[in-house]
């Protein structure tokens, strides 16, 4: 009895089978895991995130570089982008727009070029001007106080009137300016040859004074002056001011004939129009000066060359120091 109750008891001891237990494992088997494929959606998505950034870094990166690698021209141009009158001027030129563009950089003639550029472009078009590429003449007469401006077509032989500028002062008499500080104004054959964006005048073009001519004739010993200009303000001790409205029109306007290929802009300064009449009166009240109404005589021959031709003379300075001018049109 004893040693059956001993293997019923171990019997009863014994657990029963965990049926329950496999039954519930059965069903969870039954149960997709999502915890894989999620993790792995994650990990594609966050791959893909960090390729679109790449890319995009690497595009910024190759972006910079190709800017960097532009030249002068197209990299002032973009700094344009957001000015009309530049995009108008720069977009299909067909010339070299580098010295309009330099200028531009100075914030007057920047402000010149949005405040007169289209009215300049109208009024070459009404003087009946190719706008595309064109040269200009000035011409200025000390006793009108007028300043005038002549342009034609850059394969055109034959100036035409374009406007007038008047002067805003004066200073001196008739007569060629012959030692630094007696204020006169020049007269002669000149050209322009600097241009200066930042002057104490607001915008002013430089007249190369003292020419060949004027070192001639008056020898070394003498100091001639320097430094004239056609400047903005009204004040003067030998230059041409024209305000600071006007000199911005014509800041414009000789920037963009220098820009469009014109290598030498000529400016010639007369004592007075020397018409026949003019010329006769200004003799006769000058008549004990020989050597001045002579003087005047040689700018009378360039003045009647271009009236009647309408084209820039020839000029030229032998050893003499006078003028020695075209007598024939071209």
């Amino acid at each position: 009895m004893r040693h059956r109750n001993l293997i019923q008891g171990h019997q009863e001891n014994k657990p029963n089978p965990p049926q329950k237990k496999k039954n519930k494992n059965k069903s969870q088997d039954k149960q997709p895991n999502l915890a894989v494929p999620i993790a792995i959606l994650s990990t594609v998505f966050f791959l893909l995130a960090a390729d679109l950034v790449v890319k995009e870094i690497r595009k910024q990166k190759s972006n910079a570089k190709i800017t960097t690698q532009k030249d002068s021209l197209q990299v002032q141009t973009a700094s344009f982008e957001s000015d009309k009158v530049e995009k108008t001027l720069v977009k299909n030129a067909p010339f070299d727009t580098t010295f309009s563009l330099q200028q531009r950089r100075f914030n007057r003639v920047r402000d010149a070029y949005q405040l007169k550029f289209d009215t300049l472009k109208a009024t070459l078009y009404q003087a009946g001007v190719d706008t595309v590429a064109y040269d200009i003449y000035l011409r200025a007469f000390k006793k009108e106080q007028v300043l005038e401006v002549w342009a034609k077509g850059s394969s055109e032989v034959k100036f035409k009137f374009v406007k007038s500028y008047a002067f805003c002062k004066s200073s001196g008499t008739v007569g060629p300016k012959r030692r630094e500080g007696d204020k006169q104004i020049p007269e002669g054959f000149y050209h322009i040859d600097r241009f200066n964006p930042s002057s104490n005048y607001y915008l002013s073009l430089g007249i190369n004074y003292p020419n060949r001519a004027d070192q001639i004739s008056t020898g070394d010993s003498v100091n001639l002056g320097k430094d004239i200009f056609i400047h903005g303000g009204c004040e003067t001790v030998g230059c041409i001011p024209i305000t600071n409205d006007q000199i911005k029109e014509l800041y414009v306007l000789a920037t963009e004939a220098k820009s469009r290929g014109q290598k030498k802009i000529s400016i010639t300064i007369y004592p007075t129009k020397l018409t026949d009449g003019n010329f006769k009166a200004l003799s006769d009240e000058y008549a004990k000066d020989k050597k001045l109404v002579d003087f005047w005589k040689t700018l009378k021959r360039g003045y009647d060359y271009f009236e009647g031709c309408k084209e820039l003379p020839t000029v030229r300075i032998p050893a003499s120091g006078r003028y020695v001018i075209s007598d024939k049109c071209k």
